[in-house]
């Protein structure tokens, strides 16, 4: 069944989604089971209306919409919108237009964070990326967390370095942290330290929230947006881009330890052979001897 903006509520939930809409959605199938059928409507919905999973507004557009201003408005209305989601109500056009120039008004931080980046990264053998968070996973991460207030949501923008090893990463974020750097640190330098203390789906690396802070005229509409930068080693990054790709074409997601219990427990051994064996350091199986990694390995 083919679903527009005009469905009506009826088709939305008695609407189903294919493999391959399940696969482009990021919606697998067991997020499928135990999702409500509102639910899918909310996904499919935002899905079929001009504001496409795949579409995004350049920070010109974003200007001129705007006219230079903000025109989510308040993080009141925000918040609004993000309950909304919860309650698996069809948004407002209000709502949704004041999501969409939020979720857009990040990427003009993305430009101004990467560059940066690049420029401090460069000769140093480090990758640069970024990526805008997309709608669909800015709602899964809402049910997720049923207490955070969609204004407050950290990691909308991000940007990620990957290094060759832990001495290089850990060198250029001392650097950068103590760097007269005009966009400051929202957290302790340990809170979101993965490779100290890793996830208990074994994902490691490090996190820093930035908080955006220009000083250029055309920048100060979006001041006090939030930016995640994450640290990761090419070990690291091989871990959780494989995590990333099981639950796209599978029934599992291991990195937020849902789906088949030997999913999750074999990227949780993998993780753990990974930081032996490339980094000399453990992830959350620090408990089993080599011994038992070697008989794991032959099982």
């Amino acid at each position: 069944m083919h679903l527009t903006a005009k469905s009506t509520p009826k088709q939305l939930s008695n609407w189903r989604p294919t493999k391959k809409e399940a696969l482009d959605t990021t919606i697998d199938a067991t997020y499928r089971d135990i999702a409500c059928a509102a639910r899918e409507a909310v996904y499919l919905w935002l899905a079929a209306c001009d504001y496409s999973v795949d579409s995004t507004i350049s920070p010109l557009e974003f200007l001129k919409m705007t006219k230079g201003a903000p025109s989510w408005g308040s993080k009141g209305l925000i918040n609004r919108a993000g309950e909304a989601f919860r309650a698996h109500r069809q948004p407002t056009e209000e709502e949704l237009a004041a999501v969409e120039a939020w979720r857009a008004g990040h990427k003009n931080v993305l430009n101004t964070f990467q560059a940066n980046l690049r420029n401090r990264a460069r000769g140093l053998g480090i990758q640069v990326a970024q990526r805008l968070k997309r709608r669909l996973t800015i709602m899964d991460k809402l049910f997720r967390q049923p207490k955070m207030q969609l204004s407050r949501m950290d990691d909308v923008a991000g940007c990620r370095l990957i290094f060759p090893d832990i001495a290089t990463l850990e060198k250029f974020r001392a650097k950068l942290l103590k760097a007269r750097f005009r966009h400051k640190t929202r957290n302790s330098v340990d809170k979101y330290d993965y490779i100290k203390s890793p996830k208990s789906s074994g994902y490691r690396g490090i996190h820093d929230i930035y908080e955006y802070n220009p000083t250029s005229r055309q920048g100060q509409p979006f001041a006090g947006l939030l930016m995640e930068l994450q640290y990761r080693t090419q070990a690291q990054h091989a871990w959780a881009t494989t995590v990333e790709l099981v639950s796209r074409i599978t029934e599992n997601q291991p990195k937020f330890d849902r789906g088949d219990e030997r999913y999750i427990e074999f990227f949780r051994l993998a993780s753990e052979i990974i930081a032996r064996a490339h980094e000399n350091s453990h992830s959350v199986h620090k408990e089993l001897s080599d011994a038992d990694g070697d008989a794991i390995l032959c099982a």
